[in-house]
């Protein structure tokens, strides 16, 4: 599997290990359909672990290689929903990142098919999502999506939390225009605000936004938005005005599994996926 410099290295250098996010039931912070997927180590996929099978996101071990002929460490590609402050040179957190009042994030989701073997494994009907929740609250849990009709699992999540440094309640404006999909190929470009009012998200592509992303790292991409942390003051302390549809999903492990527990309800952590993404704003 060659190593992939152009995005990886302008994006991702901070490393994070998973961490809970859920009072109970040991809920974490990524998930898909399965679960919770295996893991895999570049060299298990450079052996051909994977066959034919396509599989995004799963490579626990993942580098690249920089310009200037460095390694640098990506860790585990499950944490696939980073954050940062907009325009700064920081280190992409992949658990948690606090914010200030009226300052501008950068939310990035990124897209990897772990099959090495390039056009002969490509993923179909890739679609990616980003839920920016209307809440108020002194800390807001962001969750991004990624959907292929042929990858196994065929849909897979993360989040990260932004949080205020003394507990001030505030809330997240999604900036109007600022997705964006970034990659190797010829489908650079602004991506519709979709991503974040409907549930559907958006198609994202290495040629084009077609929903197909061929096997290995070159092929792997970056979708990402921006949103404006807007504290409350005590002259207008209110919930913030909802301006995007109602297709919007409400994602929180702690606020799903909040509700699981006031219903006495013993569900698995695919449970509460299932649920952020139907329980409605």
């Amino acid at each position: 599997m060659k190593n992939f410099s152009k995005i990886m290295l302008g994006t991702a250098v901070a490393v994070a290990t998973t961490g809970a996010v859920a009072p109970v039931a040991n809920v974490s912070a990524w998930g898909d359909t399965e679960g919770g997927r295996q893991g895999y180590t570049l060299e298990e996929i450079n052996n051909g672990v994977l066959g034919d099978k396509i599989v995004f996101n799963s490579i626990t071990d993942a580098t690249t290689t920089g310009e200037d002929g460095q390694v640098y460490s990506l860790g585990d590609e499950r944490n696939f929903v980073r954050a940062r402050l907009s325009g700064s040179s920081d280190f992409w957190s992949t658990d948690e990142i606090t914010v200030e009042d009226g300052k501008e994030y950068v939310i990035s989701l990124y897209v990897h098919n772990n099959n090495p073997k390039g056009e002969d494994a490509i993923a179909k009907d890739v679609n990616v999502q980003i839920s920016v929740p209307h809440a108020t609250s002194n800390s807001i849990e962001i969750n991004g999506f990624i959907d292929s009709s042929n990858a196994t699992p065929g849909e897979y999540w993360d989040n990260v939390i932004l949080k205020s440094a003394d507990g001030s309640e505030f809330h997240l404006e999604y900036v109007d225009g600022s997705a964006f999909w970034e990659s190797n190929g010829a489908s650079n470009g602004a991506l519709s605000d979709d991503i974040v009012r409907t549930v559907e998200g958006v198609k994202v592509g290495y040629d084009s936004l077609n929903g197909e992303i061929p096997g290995c790292y070159q092929y792997s991409g970056y979708a990402t938005i921006r949103v404006k942390a807007v504290f409350n003051t005590p002259e207008d302390p209110e919930e913030p005005k909802e301006d995007t549809p109602e297709t919007i999903v409400k994602t929180g492990a702690d606020s799903i599994v909040a509700g699981a527990i006031g219903a006495g309800a013993v569900v698995t952590a695919l449970g509460y996926y299932i649920a952020s993404r139907k329980q409605l704003m």
